[in-house]
């Protein structure tokens, strides 16, 4: 059966769910609460004062106004998600000042927070309801298995800068918390139905209850073809298609006591169109499966107890390597008053299995298996002083690996209201990232030099690198300083500065160089054999500065402006030499992370929603990103455009264009692994969203 007759399926069984009454059971029309998807009333319509008490819970884990944060967070709320275009939470990411994103290779996507942009960007911690995403065998996020609906993320929370404090390892530069919708709050039925110039999307949901317990039920089915170059020089197609089915389970048990229960599954394979080119292009199929459960009991707004835990399966094979990932994990908080203290404190427990191989002749693994514990405690306190207008917050996190040792990571957080207009913050963190078991297994080789990419002309080298089974956990210092100015009642302008300084990065070091195998290399042009070593070799510095600013013209248009700017530096620290001989640094260079060059050092935008008319939305934005550090890829314009028609309550169409100023470009290099860029089109879709 092909895939797009699967999705033809999918979005009739919409139909056949529309013909029943199950669904009917949950409330009367004139009771049920927006589910995010409805066209309401727009955010438009809301003053901008309103708009900055938003809550997130990302920055302390428990709820706080924005606009009393002392820490750079955004959050993309329903109606950004809704009226985005966005077709996966890759596209949502966009929004957010300070992340970069580009696609790779049509399936692959870096995503990082102030720099070290790699598809495996691991200093960003990525959470779904509390569980984290991020691939430990590998380090980073594999974001084409983030399969989960648009429409029943209730929103997406993210923190740039360090939140070890709170969430552990690797929440080094950020953290992005996706934070999907109650069961309760999604009791329609609904069908979504996508075509464009190079994409398919079907999704379906349903919902029901019996007494005190409501469900939802969602199934999609998307397929995606990407141009892009292969090894060749050639144009070829990559075929990606995914299935993802999942539902959720919300009890309420009496007044404070809530059950959740979510279980999720997701397949998604990826090929050349034209099977006959060569490996470069990504090749394979991913799997996932999910299954969590969460206990709350609510005291107050902000006074409450969380227990919740799960297992996460992932199952990964790409051009011969092979991954394969069960995560068991228990975490509870609690969080309460006290003398005015604000406290919270919370555990952690984690249990991974991790399983490397490959039938690739370029890569192999020194242990197949990793058997990872990680056990961390949190505490932390907030206070108001100053009648309510300086706010203090301390929390610090101690976590033991069984693969980096203890790690101790504080955060010292001050914000100061200066009045009602002006409020100023800052803050100074710690953060770990723990080495993953690729790092520290792997053994890569491959050939370089005149014929082939130079590495040391005029010598062709055969370079070996292995894993180092001891690496130590980088770590990050970092300072950050904002201010919040509400100039006018229609306008808010959010600017965040920071420098970090970072050390033991990981990189590639030289081993066992021989100088008179060097030199007879030099004379008899004879291949020399280099070896390499993943070791803690390098140190960095960042210094940066982020903006936002939101004004709301008028009750029918608002414009977001925002930018950012970094300047990224980085040294190697170890440097080892021949005795009497500084060969390290002469033979053969060090390699820092390849992650610190490819830095998009400006990048800048404006954003538009408008409702010129009565039912019609009008959605733009322009970007523009300078060339990478590298000279990888260049700068380039970017605008897109959605506009929207809702002409009634339950329907809603809409128009989507992106990249309307290229016929293509290629947006993002993978330097490592070595992969296909994409050329990255214009699209234009065409998007349906039917209520039942």
């Amino acid at each position: 059966m092909s895939w797009m007759r699967l999705i033809s399926i999918v979005f009739a069984a919409a139909l056949l769910v529309s013909g029943s009454n199950a669904a009917r059971a949950i409330a009367p029309d004139d009771q049920r609460p927006n589910d995010g998807n409805e066209p309401t009333e727009d955010l438009l319509k809301y003053p901008l004062e309103d708009l900055l008490a938003v809550e997130a819970t990302s920055a302390a884990k428990r709820p706080q106004r924005v606009a009393d944060t002392a820490a750079a967070i955004y959050v993309i709320t329903q109606e950004d998600i809704r009226r985005s275009g966005a077709r996966s939470v890759v596209d949502l990411m966009r929004l957010v000042p300070g992340i970069e994103t580009g696609e790779i290779d049509g399936n692959s996507t870096a995503v990082s927070v102030r720099g070290f942009t790699t598809r495996l960007a691991n200093s960003v911690l990525v959470l779904v309801d509390g569980r984290a995403v991020n691939l430990s065998a590998m380090g980073g996020v594999m974001w084409d298995q983030m399969l989960e609906p648009l429409d029943t993320i209730e929103r997406i929370e993210v923190v740039r800068g360090p939140g070890g404090a709170v969430w552990g390892a690797n929440a080094v530069n950020g953290v992005v918390n996706i934070i999907t919708k109650d069961a309760s709050r999604t009791h329609d039925r609904a069908a979504r139905l996508r075509f464009g110039t190079n994409d398919a999307e079907a999704t379906v949901r349903a919902a029901g209850g019996a007494g005190m317990t409501r469900f939802r039920l969602t199934a999609n089915g998307r397929q995606i073809s990407s141009a892009v170059e292969n090894s060749a020089g050639e144009r070829d197609q990559l075929m990606s298609r995914a299935l993802h089915i999942g539902g959720q389970s919300d009890t309420v048990l009496n007044d404070r006591d809530t059950v959740t229960v979510r279980a999720s599954a997701g397949l998604n394979d990826f090929h050349p169109g034209d099977p006959r080119h060569n490996s470069s292009m990504a090749n394979g199929r991913a799997s996932e499966a999910t299954l969590l459960a969460r206990w709350s009991r609510r005291h107050s707004a902000d006074e409450g107890i969380t227990t919740q835990g799960y297992i996460d399966h992932v199952h990964r094979t790409e051009n011969g390597a092979e991954v394969s990932e069960t995560v068991t994990d228990l975490q509870g908080d609690v969080r309460g008053h006290r003398n005015g203290h604000e406290i919270g404190a919370g555990f952690d427990f984690r249990s991974t299995n991790s399983r490397l191989s490959s039938t690739a002749s370029v890569l192999d693994f020194a242990h197949s298996t990793s058997n990872d514990l990680l056990l961390g405690a949190y505490v932390q306190d907030g206070y108001w002083l100053l009648d309510r207008r300086l706010h203090g917050w301390l929390g610090i996190k101690a976590e033991y690996s069984s693969i980096s040792g203890l790690a101790i990571q504080p955060s010292l957080r001050l914000l100061y209201r200066v009045n009602n207009a002006l409020t100023v913050w800052g803050a100074w963190s710690r953060a770990v990232r723990t080495p993953a078991a690729f790092e520290r297994t792997a053994i890569y080789s491959t050939t370089a030099g005149p014929t082939n990419e130079p590495f040391y002309a005029p010598i062709q080298v055969r370079v070996t690198a292995r894993g180092t089974a001891d690496l130590q956990a980088s770590q990050l210092e970092a300072f950050e300083a904002g201010l919040r100015i509400n100039p006018a009642d229609w306008l808010s302008i959010d600017v965040t500065g920071y420098r970090n300084r970072y050390r033991d990065l990981i990189g590639y070091g030289p081993v066992d160089v021989d100088p008179l195998a060097f030199a007879q290399a030099v004379l008899t042009h004879q291949p020399l054999n280099a070896q390499y070593r993943i070791r803690n070799n390098s140190a960095a510095e960042s210094v940066g500065i982020e903006f936002v600013a939101t004004a709301a013209l008028n009750d029918d248009v608002r414009l977001d402006l925002y930018g950012s700017a970094i300047d990224l530096s980085y040294r190697v620290t170890d440097a080892p030499a021949l005795p009497g001989i500084p060969m390290g640094s002469v033979v053969l260079p060090q390699i820092p992370p390849l992650s610190v060059s490819t830095v998009r050092p400006v990048s800048a935008g404006i954003r538009l929603r408008a409702d010129p008319f009565s039912q019609i939305e009008v959605d733009g934005s322009l970007r523009w990103v300078s060339g990478m550090h590298d000279g990888s890829t260049a700068a380039r314009t970017g605008v897109d455009l959605r506009i929207g028609w809702n002409p009634d309550e339950r329907t809603s169409l809409s128009l989507v264009t992106r990249n309307l100023l290229d016929r293509e470009h290629i947006d993002f290099r993978e330097s490592f692994p070595m992969a296909a860029p994409e050329l990255i089109e214009r699209q234009v879709s065409l998007e349906l969203i039917r209520r039942f």
